[in-house]
């Protein structure tokens, strides 16, 4: 009765021996929920937890490759059996000891926002906005790169030359140190300008008088035209009916006549250091900023210049 008593005893011990060392085995556990960066290698270290294997055996386990990419947008699921098939292929290259999987039945890859360091990119877009409006204040927000991978250096990217300020949203090509334009900023510019606002309401046809504008800073994001300045509106007829704390811009100021036909006007001829002015005659009528023709009646020579102010025109050479 004793020896059978010790046999069951070395038995149950010899079990407990083995279920110790199986709890002690290095482990690799897989996360649930994964993030990865569009475009970019998901690699094992990225989604798993490892445990019990030396340094070296960690790091190339980490490395495996699991997924190749995907593209921004999309989630992806990859159920117990693909990984587990990847990794029974893989984990043997990198250790000869036995690991324990953890793997969820389900693992959903989920999309990363992409965090850059962007700061560069918006100087730039400043700066070439400011070339096209030099009064104007600019706030860029929103900014996101499309198309680099998570640790791009981007001092290395530039925008290109923009010929228009962008209405609100924008989307822009990015030039790489070799050429290439396969990356794209995306992003939202507002532009704030100090322009005329009315004071009153103005009827077509009524003069402004001194006192009917106020200047103040106004998002123009999306009605960007012609500002007129001081002196340009001043005693100008409006062209049709103005309301109070509507913005004042050039179009809506009756054009002044700058001379009419077969009237004298003050012909400028010349260049930066030299000038010479003669009196001439309009062969057309027009308003001030038209190309008008006039005639030197001493030599009958016709000239095409532009009417700078009332009765002058600039020969264009």
């Amino acid at each position: 009765m004793k020896e059978m008593r010790a046999a069951v005893l070395t038995i149950l011990l010899f079990a407990a021996l083995k279920a110790g060392a199986e709890s002690n085995l290095p482990t690799i556990e897989i996360q649930s929920e994964v993030y990865a960066t569009p475009g970019t290698p998901l690699l094992l270290g990225a989604m798993a937890k490892v445990d019990g294997l030396s340094l070296v055996e960690r790091n190339q386990i980490k490395n495996i490759l699991v997924l190749e990419g995907f593209n921004g947008g999309e989630s992806k699921v990859l159920s117990n059996l693909v990984l587990s098939e990847t990794l029974r292929r893989e984990i043997p290259k990198f250790t000869k000891k036995r690991v324990e999987l953890k793997i969820p039945s389900r693992v959903r890859i989920l999309v990363r926002e992409q965090q850059f360091e962007v700061s560069g990119l918006v100087d730039q877009l400043q700066e070439r906005a400011k070339q096209i409006c030099p009064e104007c204040r600019f706030v860029v927000s929103n900014v996101k790169i499309v198309g680099v991978a998570l640790t791009t250096d981007l001092s290395a990217y530039r925008l290109p030359r923009i010929v228009q300020l962008p209405k609100g949203n924008f989307i822009y090509h990015l030039v790489g140190p070799s050429g290439e334009a396969n990356a794209k900023v995306t992003g939202e510019m507002r532009t704030y300008l100090k322009v005329a606002v009315l004071t009153r309401s103005v009827a077509a046809s009524q003069k402004f008088q001194t006192g009917d504008v106020k200047w103040e800073e106004r998002d123009v994001t999306f009605s960007l035209e012609g500002v007129p300045k001081e002196d340009e509106w001043i005693k100008r007829e409006a062209k049709q009916n103005l309301v109070a704390n509507q913005i004042l811009w050039s179009r809506h100021l009756e054009r002044i006549r700058g001379t009419q036909r077969n009237q004298s006007v003050r012909a400028l001829l010349g260049e930066e250091n030299w000038q010479v002015t003669i009196t001439a005659i309009a062969m057309d009528g027009g308003f001030i900023g038209d190309v008008v023709r006039v005639m030197n009646p001493a030599t009958k020579r016709i000239f095409s210049g532009e009417l700078i102010q009332e009765g002058v025109v600039r020969v264009q050479q």
